[in-house]
């Protein structure tokens, strides 16, 4: 199956394929799935992110994409990624996601993670992941699985956000 990446758009709550699993790529990979990462991290870009996922931008297999250098010339793309292991210790630190455009909301998550996936060429890599990079690869990772940040809040951090879902519920509705 072909994927077009110029097909490949953000999609905000409460777009139905963000709440879905994400499906693995077979192998071997699709011929142009640089494309469809190099596409991922146009949009990702242009809306100031750090990282995307693949339902994150309409398509509904595992592909995550990231950069978190301050001059945006370490973009990565990974396939399949997977968390290996977890770190004991728990930081709380404040989150947003271009899919929910406006919303920020404090969020739990592993201090240390280990993830793999596959590169473009559909070589194993592996990363070791503190801070940042761990949060952002564990929230990423919730995409493939149909778990939003929103989902990770808290009561009050829920009820004090529900307006703003709200309105892009309404937004969606009305485009």
């Amino acid at each position: 199956m072909l994927i077009d990446p110029e097909q490949l758009e953000l999609h905000t709550y409460p777009a139905p394929i963000l709440k879905q699993k994400a499906e693995p790529f077979d192998l071997p990979l699709p011929e142009n799935v640089e494309a469809i990462g190099k596409k991922m991290l146009t949009i990702m870009y242009e809306h100031s992110g750090i990282g995307l996922a693949g339902p994150q931008a309409g398509l509904s297999k595992r592909i995550i994409v990231f950069d978190l250098s301050d001059e945006h010339d370490q973009p990565t793309i990974l396939i399949n990624p997977e968390i290996e292991s977890c770190g004991k210790v728990k930081v709380d630190s404040e989150e947003g996601c271009l899919s929910f455009p406006e919303i920020h909301g404090v969020v739990t998550r592993s201090s240390v993670v280990t993830v793999n996936g596959l590169n473009t060429k559909g070589e194993i890599v592996k990363f070791e992941a503190s801070e940042l990079m761990a949060a952002m690869f564990q929230h990423e990772i919730d995409h493939l699985d149909g778990i939003t940040f929103v989902d990770r809040l808290g009561t009050t951090s829920k009820m004090r956000i529900r307006g703003q879902l709200k309105n892009l519920e309404e937004d969606y509705s009305a485009s």
